[in-house]
């Protein structure tokens, strides 16, 4: 006899029971009675009760099997709704997703992860590194690196951990934390983190800014812990450590020591001394030293041009006049918000009628950034803002040209650079304005009291908004600060070596 669709749904009811609560006498009985007679309700016993079975062992509550006697398996009928029919039971289907999906993530953390973690803290915490860098290598002078070590080059970030192992020459470094570093080979550092540097030998300077005040030079000799100031720290081949301050104050603390440890002002030298045959900070008399002067000399800072103008008249200079005749639009720090209407722009055309020609410049600018009579500028960068709107005919240039001169001449011995990077890419359409893009262009570090930048653009119109220059301040040609007269020093340092016998008494 084959078993109607009611008496399915008697069945999966009591297939429910068994599992939740277990079934009386009658209930027992009457379950018996269906999967003996019927083939396809036995299956579907069967297959309920071994999906049960399998969400037992993910520590479901067991299931009571009261059927005293079970019916042997038999080919598989025709089946309504499958062996179990989840839209007759939502409940049931639903617990059993959300227990195997349980299971499933379970096995996955207890199992798999660990192996994957073990095998790959090594290659995460270098990934993690790489994603943030605590120091940029900002200019280099003349390195020579140690035989083995890593060659760092001007805009390498680097993470902690690293060393620089320098043989002679100089290496300016940019923490993210606000502190620049300048170091003087020979010397080793070590990175430690954002806020801390360990120079086993050498000489560096530190300028600290307020936000990162607490910067730590360690040497073996002790630890130097800035205050706000500028410093200088050396370290020598018996890893003795000498401080001197040229602005704010320091902390020294020898190695190996709890104590607070000596505060050391501005104008004030003292070494700290940390090995078997003793150990103590003494005053001692400040030395002319001009690298924290050479620190200062790698800042990059805007380079504000003295004039400009376009050259000659039957060059796209006669265009260019029209749209800057105060000759101030290009470094007058507003730049254009897309529009033609705002009027920051510089539109140069070669001619009214003809495509333009990229064997001539469109437009041609030449800029004086300093007196005749004063020492050249060191430029670092060079920054052009440009406006792109093909719908109206407006591309970007296909190259720039810019001659560095000393002495106004724009010659062949003079040097030049050249970028094609600028983006050519389409403009957003139906904006009703065009896209403002910028080109900055590395000048090398070359010296300049005249520029001159050709745009070359064989397309109508060339539109420019602002040319910034960037540049170094101080030069190495400068003479160093003049230290007070000896007999002076001589009453400073017996000024200060009284405060430290003080102090350290006290």
């Amino acid at each position: 006899m084959t078993a109607s669709a009611k008496s399915y749904d008697a069945l999966y009811e009591l297939i429910a029971e068994v599992c939740e609560s277990g079934l009386d006498r009658d209930q027992a009985s009457r379950l018996e009675t269906m999967v003996v007679d019927d083939p396809v309700a036995r299956e579907i016993y069967r297959r309920s009760i071994y999906a049960h079975a399998m969400l037992v062992r993910a520590e479901v509550s067991p299931c009571q099997d009261v059927v005293t006697q079970r019916a042997p398996t038999v080919g598989v009928g025709p089946v309504v709704g499958g062996w179990f029919d989840w839209r007759r039971h939502p409940l049931m289907f639903g617990l059993s997703v959300v227990t195997i999906t349980f299971v499933g993530w379970a096995l996955f953390f207890l199992l798999v992860l660990p192996r994957w973690q073990d095998a790959d803290v090594p290659v995460a915490r270098q990934r993690a590194g790489r994603l943030e860098p605590i120091v940029t290598v900002s200019d280099a002078e003349k390195p020579v690196w140690g035989e083995g070590a890593v060659a760092w080059r001007s805009g390498a970030r680097l993470v902690a951990g690293r060393s620089l192992d320098l043989q002679s020459g100089l290496v300016w470094l940019e923490f993210v934390s606000g502190a620049r570093v300048v170091l003087e080979g020979p010397a080793r550092l070590t990175l430690q983190d954002a806020m801390t540097v360990r120079l086993d030998v050498g000489r560096v300077a530190a300028r600290v800014e307020p936000q990162a005040t607490g910067f730590v030079v360690e040497t073996p000799a002790g630890r130097i812990v800035d205050l706000g100031t500028e410093f200088l720290v050396e370290v020598d081949d018996q890893q003795t450590a000498q401080v001197q301050v040229f602005e704010g104050a320091v902390l020294a603390q020898l190695a190996g020591q709890s104590v607070p440890g000596t505060r050391v002002a501005r104008g004030e030298a003292v070494r700290l001394v940390a090995t078997a045959a003793g150990t103590g900070i003494e005053a001692i008399r400040p030395q002319p030293n001009d690298l924290v002067r050479r620190l200062a000399s790698r800042q990059v800072v805007p380079v504000e041009p003295i004039e400009y103008h376009y050259q000659g008249r039957d060059l796209p200079g006669s265009e260019s006049d029209r749209s800057d005749v105060l000759k101030t639009k290009l470094v007058d720090g507003y730049v254009g918000t897309g529009r033609l209407a705002d009027g920051a722009w510089v539109g140069v055309i070669q001619s009214h009628y003809d495509q333009g020609d990229d064997r001539q410049p469109q437009p041609r600018v030449q800029f004086k950034l300093i007196e005749a009579n004063d020492a050249p500028v060191q430029l670092v960068k060079l920054a052009v803002d440009y406006l792109v709107d093909r719908e109206i005919g407006i591309h970007a240039p296909s190259e720039v040209r810019i001659t560095l001169s000393e002495d106004n001449t724009f010659d062949a011995d003079d040097v030049q650079v050249v970028s094609r990077e600028f983006n050519s890419e389409p403009d957003a359409p139906g904006r009703g304005r065009g896209d403002v893009r910028r080109l900055v262009v590395d000048l090398e570090g070359n010296r300049a009291r005249y520029v001159q930048i050709d745009f070359m653009n064989a397309r109508e119109w060339t539109f420019l908004g602002e040319v910034k220059f960037y540049g170094r301040v101080g030069q190495e040609d400068e003479k160093p600060s003049e230290l007070p007269d000896a007999e002076r020093l001589d009453k400073q340092t017996q000024i200060q070596h009284r405060r430290f016998i003080t102090r350290q008494r006290a």
